[in-house]
């Protein structure tokens, strides 16, 4: 988080002349991990912590969240919030939309992230005493809920409070072991290749070793032992592709002096082992799209080039941001092809895998980056897909050995489900803004209703809709299960905040007995090998509760 001081004099001159207006307010709880998944907002969204410790995800960076601080989240971007495993997280989510006058002075426009920004403000904050913002963000969090008008009336005023507590705030200047922490924290980035124990590490915080561990964690939310971990692979990773030593020497340059020991670490991270990373990277193969990651991933080789976004793209963007050189834009589908080319251009891949639905502007451009183009027959099944890709690659060994053991998993997720599968009818819902929609793409088709044997609780000609539903023909198909996909922006969330509380949605059997499940776009909106995988997985966690 940012170390600026918002001064009132920057206060006044970004905040005097503009209107607000409260529209939610909520506080999410949570004992440890993802307490809310990326979400695109289309407001301003206050973010204030009233307890725990965690981490805001915003766009693609991660800032440090603690008790009393806070964020201004603008509109246009992307945030999700993490909490400690150790110590969990309290977070008051206030959105609020903000009107500012024109340059001509006789008519108003919603302000935009650049209007905060030219004021000379950061969007970060942490109070010397959170006692009054707490109950500050109670009150209004209970009022904007009641059914009252002049209890609503009364919380756009206590919430005019909070934005001017949380602007004149300011950064406490005596984070001495805090600060400490960030420092070792640095020093292990910088010095990874040495034998680094917690005692020494614990000496250069100045605190006992227990402690620093306990506070590491509760700092970060992973050990420091963990967290070295992760630095030495990503560093080894670079080795491994670009200095062509062998692999002891690496090892050792990394901090392990035994060779087989950082072939298990490695393979523990990475999910393949050292041999097959640098083999999966012997050519610059650049994914065009987040489908095509799908392919090259199943067949263990990991891009030059992939689309990667902590929302768009969360399962690649977790797992192989560090080892893809090139992250290509992920916002929202396709929406930066053009800045995508570019990138293309200057990286210079060999190969280029991307789906044949490109138009013909696009895919022109894409032949000029020089790389040589392959396009996946969108025609064809995503296993004949597969072994087109494999034999480009010649790599058709790896697409026989995945889709063997991918067959395996769907006879184990089978057996497992079959009780379910015998007896529930399921219903795939797409929410957005006030519609709501039966929902199956291809692979919901081809995977959920083929592979798993789950049977459709909507029944039309296609095997493929997305037909629009009013909450009476939701009732009369009534589902034993719902899948729910919900688009993560604010206005929807709040319309299914209130939906999921109405008389007719409780009276859903489904609903009733508590078999409503959120599911995400990744992976239930790509069609790829890798994200079919991880679609059983899923639908296996959601009714077992077992993770294979």
């Amino acid at each position: 988080m940012p170390n600026t001081v918002l001064s009132s004099r920057e206060a006044g001159f970004a905040w005097h002349n503009a209107m607000f207006r409260l529209t939610e307010a909520d506080v999410f709880r949570g004992e440890g991990g993802t307490l809310l998944a990326q979400q695109l907002t289309s407001q301003f969204v206050l973010i204030f912590v009233s307890r725990g410790v965690g981490k805001l995800v915003l766009d693609n960076a991660e800032i440090r969240l603690e008790p009393g601080g806070g964020y201004l989240c603008p509109p246009g971007r992307t945030y999700g919030l993490q909490a400690t495993m150790t110590d969990g997280m309290d977070v008051n989510l206030l959105q609020f939309d903000v009107m500012v006058p024109c340059e001509e002075g006789n008519s108003w426009r919603p302000a935009r992230a650049e209007d905060v920004r030219a004021a000379g403000q950061e969007f970060s904050f942490l109070l010397r005493d959170a006692g009054e913002m707490i109950i500050a963000c109670d009150t209004v969090i209970r009022l904007i809920h009641s059914q009252d008008p002049l209890d609503c009336f009364q919380a756009q005023i206590s919430f005019q409070e909070i934005l001017h507590l949380a602007v004149r705030s300011s950064r406490q200047q005596s984070e001495n072991l805090v600060m400490s922490l960030w420092e070792v924290k640095q020093y292990m980035d910088e010095h990874f290749q040495q034998n680094l124990s917690i005692e020494h590490l614990a000496k250069l915080a100045g605190v006992s070793p227990k402690y620093f561990v306990d506070l590491f964690k509760k700092t970060f939310g992973l050990s420091a032992l963990d967290y070295l971990t992760e630095v030495r692979i990503s560093k080894a990773k670079r080795y491994l592709l670009h200095s062509g030593a062998k692999l002891r020497d690496i090892a050792r340059q990394v901090g392990y002096q035994d060779e087989f020991y950082f072939s298990r670490k490695f393979k523990q991270s990475a999910g393949m082992s050292p041999t097959a990373f640098i083999r999966s990277r012997s050519r610059r193969v650049a994914a065009y799209g987040t489908g095509s990651t799908g392919y090259l991933i199943a067949l263990q080789v990991v891009p030059y080039a992939a689309p990667m976004h902590p929302k768009w793209t969360a399962y690649y963007y977790e797992h192989y941001r560090d080892a893809v050189p090139v992250h290509l834009s992920a916002f929202r589908v396709n929406e930066h092809w053009e800045l995508n080319i570019l990138r293309l251009a200057e990286a210079a891949p060999e190969l280029i895998l991307c789906l044949d639905n490109q138009s013909a502007h696009e895919l022109n451009k894409l032949k000029d980056t020089g790389g040589e183009v392959f396009m996946l027959d969108t025609s064809l099944s995503w296993r004949e897909q597969l072994g087109q890709t494999a034999e480009w690659l010649d790599v058709s060994q790896e697409a026989s050995q995945w889709l063997a053991r991918y067959d395996r998993l769907v006879l184990q997720a089978r057996r497992q489900l079959k009780p379910a599968a015998d007896s529930e009818k399921v219903l795939v819902i797409r929410l957005r803004k006030q519609r709501m929609y039966a929902y199956c793409n291809r692979s919901m088709a081809e995977v959920l209703y083929g592979d798993l044997g789950v049977q459709p609780a909507y029944h039309v000609s296609e095997a493929q809709y997305d037909i629009e539903l009013s909450m009476n023909e939701l009732l009369l198909i009534n589902p034993d299960r719902i899948l729910l996909n919900i688009c993560r922006e604010s206005e929807t969330l709040a319309l299914w905040k209130q939906r999921k509380q109405s008389a007719e949605w409780q009276a859903l059997s489904a609903a009733a007995a508590g078999r409503v499940h959120i599911i995400h776009t990744d992976p239930w909106g790509e069609y790829s090998p890798a994200a079919h995988e991880r679609m059983i997985k899923a639908y296996l966690l959601i009714l077992t509760g077992n993770r294979t």
